[in-house]
């Protein structure tokens, strides 16, 4: 089985095409070939128009479902993605940034211990 990458990149603020192209760009390039199961915010069932908490809400509850988080240039700078990028250290998915020498660099995650 394939494992599953959620793709995190800013979007509000941003031209709504040129998302779209460099997020489909991104799952082009993690699926054919890096062979991830991608999760694309972009594509998450939901309309264009639903309120942004709305496709967060889903975007949230998606990246549950994966084992790594790929984290799109400017993501240190939209709220969506620090929020994306929190919530997958803290329950221990691996990170991957844009841009790495690499390509892809594997982030140490966060540990929690129970007191």
């Amino acid at each position: 089985m394939k494992e599953r990458i959620y793709i995190s990149g800013p979007i509000t603020g941003h031209d709504i095409y040129e998302r779209r192209s460099t997020f489909e760009t991104v799952q082009h390039y993690l699926e054919h070939l890096n062979g991830w199961k991608v999760f694309n915010p972009l594509k998450n069932g939901l309309p264009a128009d639903a309120h942004r908490s709305e496709h967060m809400r889903e975007d949230l509850k998606q990246l549950l479902n994966c084992t790594a988080i790929y984290m799109m240039k400017g993501w240190e700078k939209s709220a969506g993605c620090q929020l994306e990028f929190n919530m997958a250290t803290q329950i221990g998915l691996s990170v991957f940034f844009e841009g790495q020498k690499h390509w892809f660099v594997q982030f140490a995650t966060a540990k929690y211990t129970e007191k």
